[in-house]
């Protein structure tokens, strides 16, 4: 009789693959879903509880994704800290997205890392065991990020509503679990 490992665990390349597309398509399609739904009107009541799903939304699939990909070797990633941290990152990122939208370029790494890590002390040994390598996967989220600015403005110009919301997030999505499959390869190395 086997026991299936509970999660966190770093599954084979293809399973691991398979289900982060799952959570790639499935938080595109929701996020498409709300976008069709929206109303008119973007500051309406039901438009502000449309935006909160979406956040909803997109916090759950990146921790989903986070689970799906985080490293066996990591035993302090437990999931309430990826989640704890997965959410601090993004209510981060979420705040200094208003304030000034090119903080988030600092914000993001610094929160891959920190989620990679499992907290500032597995994230300081990361930096020390592999310090040229975090500061590469640093400005490969950085730029991951752009290219997913990149993708909603251009889908969102050229290409409209429900269809260019699941575009969009599709490819941000694939970009963000390359990112995160990443710092969790990282992570196991450590």
């Amino acid at each position: 009789m086997s026991h299936e490992p509970s999660l966190p665990l770093r599954r084979s390349g293809l399973r691991t693959a398979a289900w982060l597309a799952v959570v790639v398509v499935l938080g595109a399609l929701v996020q498409g879903l709300l976008v069709w739904i929206a109303p008119p009107l973007p500051l309406s009541t039901a438009a502000l509880a449309l935006a909160a799903a979406s956040g909803v939304a997109l916090f759950a699939a990146t921790t989903a994704a986070w689970l799906i990909a985080a490293p066996a070797a990591t035993a302090a990633a437990s999931p309430r800290r990826i989640l704890a941290l997965t959410a601090a990152t993004g209510v981060a990122a979420a705040a200094v997205a208003v304030a000034s939208p090119y903080l988030v370029l600092l914000v993001v790494p610094i929160g891959c890392l920190l989620i990679a890590g499992a907290g500032p002390r597995g994230a300081g040994s990361l930096v020390r065991r592999h310090p040229w390598r975090v500061v590469a996967l640093a400005l490969a989220t950085a730029l991951a990020v752009v290219l997913g600015w990149v993708a909603a403005l251009l889908f969102g110009l050229f290409v409209t509503g429900a269809p260019a919301s699941i575009v969009t997030w599709l490819v941000a999505g694939t970009l963000g679990t390359v990112v995160i499959d990443r710092w969790s390869a990282l992570a196991a190395r450590a």
